[in-house]
């Protein structure tokens, strides 16, 4: 062991094995050396060498006992009985994989260099090779402190995805490093301020302080960069620049959305990771659009189903009659027969999963007819009948009593298991106070 820093170390290893490399000895290390050059960048580029030293001692302990023999259970064994004696923080459980790797190169480097037996070698190299198959979230829910009391002290904490879960831990190791307390301890001091105030911890780790900080940013960097272009384009063309002064606003307001989503930090998106839509989540599916013969619709309506098989999600087609003079025209009956043929269809193949509903067209304020308050009237309508009211005409079986409703134009797409993915949203405890969710542009 060298007094040299760990930054150092790794360097004078990468540059051993290159040297052997070029000097055609030890074949193995040439062709693994895509695994050594990818940790090797890794660890130059995370940042976590300047910590790794406080790791290093318990990794080479684990390596030392395992006879460099490195598997996601027996490291997670491992990890979990020194917990229970040294409280390791998290981002010292998180750096593990890198640690090992870090420990793996020095020695591939010390091979290289005749300082260690090369009989070590394919062991050390197996090591580097079955990294990739080690989950470092298994990791930190089997050995960080505060994972008990997270699955005991927050609803759903078990369905939480991943980057959820690493959110929750992140907030509290920044949390306790803020207050001088271990994680555990912040943890539980949470957790019990949480169920006190009959709140859920992730409103009290990541509270909500609306936009305004962030529009006051916007507008300052606004102000300050196109008063700098106005200034550097009046010098430059004088009069001719004032043409100029409409696409420089355009041009510098998404730089100014860039650099206040650097600046002000918001909260991360927490979501569940449903395995399916629970009973109690039942959903609405609904496409806005106007009657016509056009069977693209009802093909989009059948996409977005096969995309999103779920028991418990129904799809809607909303429609309204096309514009006309008069309250009826004659071939009103004929374009609503045709949607009630297409949603029969629809329903033998697949059960009843889809139904249609429409209005009769209102007089509009410019004397012609049509469907009242548009889109955002026939919405109301839907809504309406969704609670239970005779609202509108339904052709087909609606779920009355849907808790969500997520609506769509008709040229919007639905991905694959999309809807799932935004129930996941909406049912995380922090987010189930809130009543509409609308993607950000």
């Amino acid at each position: 062991m060298t007094n040299d820093s760990p930054k150092k170390r790794l360097q004078k290893a990468l540059d051993s094995i290159l040297e052997c490399i070029e000097k055609g000895q030890w074949e193995w290390v040439s062709d693994n050396y895509h695994l050594i050059h990818r940790y090797g960048k890794a660890l130059q580029k995370s940042g976590s060498l300047r910590d790794i030293t406080a790791t290093e001692r318990f990794v080479s302990a684990y390596l030392a006992e395992t006879c460099w023999k490195v598997g996601e259970d027996s490291l997670c064994d491992f990890f979990a009985e020194t917990n229970r004696f040294t409280p390791m923080p998290h981002a010292m459980l998180r750096g593990i994989p890198l640690c090992i790797a870090y420990l793996g190169i020095l020695r591939i480097g010390e091979i290289c260099r005749g300082e260690k037996n090369a009989a070590l070698l394919p062991d050390t190299i197996g090591v580097l090779r079955a990294l990739s198959e080690i989950r470092v979230s298994r990791l930190l829910a089997e050995c960080w402190q505060g994972e008990p009391i997270l699955t005991q002290g927050e609803a759903d904490y078990p369905l939480f995805s991943d980057e959820t879960k690493e959110s929750y831990r992140k907030a509290i190791a920044r949390s306790a490093k803020k207050h001088g307390r271990t994680e555990g301890e912040e943890a539980a001091l949470l957790a019990k301020e949480a169920a006190s105030g009959r709140v859920p911890m992730g409103r009290l780790l990541f509270p909500s302080h609306g936009d305004r900080g962030a529009k006051w940013v916007w507008y300052a960097l606004f102000f300050l960069l196109f008063g700098a272009a106005c200034l550097w384009s009046a010098a430059r063309f004088g009069w001719l620049a004032v043409p100029l002064l409409l696409p420089l606003g355009a041009g510098i307001a998404p730089l100014c959305d860039r650099l206040t989503s650097r600046i002000v930090r918001g909260n991360p998106i927490l979501r569940l990771e449903l395995p399916a839509i629970p009973a109690e989540a039942k959903t609405v599916v609904a496409v806005a659009t106007l009657f016509s013969r056009d069977k693209e619709v009802f093909e989009r309506l059948e996409e977005f189903y096969y995309l999103n098989k779920e028991e418990h999600l129904s799809f809607c087609l909303l429609a309204d009659l096309p514009g006309a003079k008069t309250e009826t025209t004659p071939r009103d009956e004929e374009l609503i027969q045709y949607a009630k043929e297409q949603i029969d269809l629809l329903n033998n193949r697949h059960g009843n999963k889809f139904f249609l509903l429409y209005r009769h067209r209102a007089l509009q304020d410019d004397g012609s007819y049509g469907g009242k308050e548009r889109k955002r009237g026939a919405v109301s309508t839907l809504v309406r009948r969704l609670c239970g009211e005779n609202a509108g005409i339904l052709y087909g079986e609606c779920p009355v009593g849907a808790s969500y409703l997520l609506t769509l134009d008709g040229d919007t797409r639905l991905s694959h298991g999309i809807v799932r993915e935004l129930l996941g949203v909406a049912l995380h405890p922090v987010n189930r106070h809130f009543g509409i969710f609308q993607p950000a542009v």
